[in-house]
């Protein structure tokens, strides 16, 4: 099954092939544990071209973030010798998560990205071959698996956040001394551009609850432009600019930019599910999910893979005792589609007719406020219904790498 399992991620399984991998997970939880694995490595290789391009040294600082403090590497090493060595001295565990973000970024990063893609399906070959030799460590191990979705959580959601940053940092349209702020995940990235850049030293952020009255310091002594705000609440409008500070204290302050919080339906998190898309199949007719819970205000996380018709979540073992991940829903629809990233910037206001910049009654900078459109990407989404309903009611609809809450009822 070992086999059949690698041709079916590969689409390269026969049609009668497919039924038997298709049949055979319904009642196999293993097996679909370890799709789900295989899912998650070939996406990110088979997808990362298509995404926007970081920097070529973002390769080496995740490398060194995964492996630790080491010995210094040989002069001529290369990046890939390192990942080499590294993988040879790590369990298979922990190479499937390293692996997952290095393929993921090491393929976007680089301008020769089709190479690294053809060297990295090697690395992903390899560790289908390792995975195949410890399904039954998975399977009997609840710890091992619970650790195994934290860390490919927490990794998704890292390469998500630097993705949508990174995105944000390359609006070339920011107009000078300006702001644009997007919501991402339970946080708001609020992102100045100044003119004349090099000649400041440090930034300081600030933010107004109360229409844009009163400012009060976020964090000071930023090398950076950029914050991340992750005090926000839910529905809540905030107003926020940035100071840029020269090395002889010479000031200069940004327009700010007012953003709402998601309401997210007044779902209170702690009577909820959060079901994340951590991947779709290639034929669309299967998922899967990574579903996170609260147990004493802990955040406890199980990976699911599921078929078309099949629900999501069950009652699992994890270190913290039985959780019930039930969500009473049931996968019933893959669409594709393009998903946006909509930023709010605000707009300097200049006269038509003279080019002039328009003040208002206190003598400042006017401005307006709009929505853009900053990226479009091809993206897949998972549609869920709630179980037992006819194929084709399904409402709740969550896109690849995205996420969504959903109340329960506490037992």
């Amino acid at each position: 099954m070992g086999l059949l399992l690698s041709k079916y991620v590969d689409n390269e399984a026969t049609p009668d092939e497919r039924r038997r991998v298709e049949e055979h997970l319904k009642g196999c939880g293993t097996c679909r544990e370890t799709l789900s694995i295989f899912l998650r490595n070939e996406s990110m290789v088979t997808n990362a071209v298509a995404k926007d391009e970081f920097r070529e040294k973002m390769i080496d600082r995740v490398m060194e973030e995964i492996e630790g403090p080491t010995e210094a590497e040989p002069a001529e090493a290369t990046r890939w010798e390192r990942v080499a060595g590294f993988l040879r001295e790590r369990p298979w565990l922990q190479i499937a998560a390293a692996l997952v973000i290095v393929a993921g970024i090491a393929a976007a990063l680089s301008a020769s990205a089709a190479s690294r893609i053809r060297a990295l399906r090697e690395e992903v070959a390899a560790l289908k071959q390792s995975v195949h030799g410890h399904e039954a460590a998975v399977a009997d191990s609840a710890a091992s698996a619970q650790r195994h979705n934290d860390a490919v959580a927490a990794r998704m959601r890292e390469m998500h956040q630097d993705l949508m940053r990174e995105r944000l940092k390359n609006a070339h349209d920011i107009p000078g001394n300006s702001s644009a702020a997007a919501f991402m995940y339970d946080a708001i990235v609020v992102r100045a551009r100044f003119a004349g850049r090099e000649h400041y030293v440090s930034y300081s952020v600030l933010r107004s609850d109360d229409d844009g009255k009163n400012y009060r310091e976020l964090k000071s002594g930023l090398l950076d432009s950029e914050y991340e705000d992750s005090s926000v609440e839910p529905g809540k409008v905030y107003w926020y600019r940035f100071v840029a500070i020269k090395a002889n204290s010479e000031k200069a302050e940004s327009v700010p930019v007012r953003l709402q919080a998601p309401l997210r339906g007044g779902l209170d998190p702690e009577k909820c599910l959060r079901i994340r898309c951590v991947e779709i199949g290639p034929n669309h007719n299967i998922a899967t999910f990574a579903v996170t819970r609260l147990v004493n205000r802990v955040p406890v996380t199980y990976t699911f893979t599921v078929l078309l018709g099949q629900t999501l979540g069950r009652t699992e073992h994890t270190p913290h005792g039985a959780v019930d991940f039930s969500t009473g829903l049931e996968l019933d629809s893959v669409e594709q589609g393009d998903e946006t990233m909509k930023v709010t910037f605000a707009w300097p206001k200049f006269d038509p007719e003279t080019k002039e910049p328009i003040y208002d009654r206190a003598g400042q900078q006017a401005y307006e406020l709009q929505d853009k459109i900053l990226s479009i990407r091809p993206n897949k989404r998972a549609v869920l219904r709630p179980a037992g309903t006819p194929s084709g009611r399904g409402t709740l609809k969550i896109w690849r790498d995205g996420e969504a809450l959903v109340p329960v009822e506490r037992k």
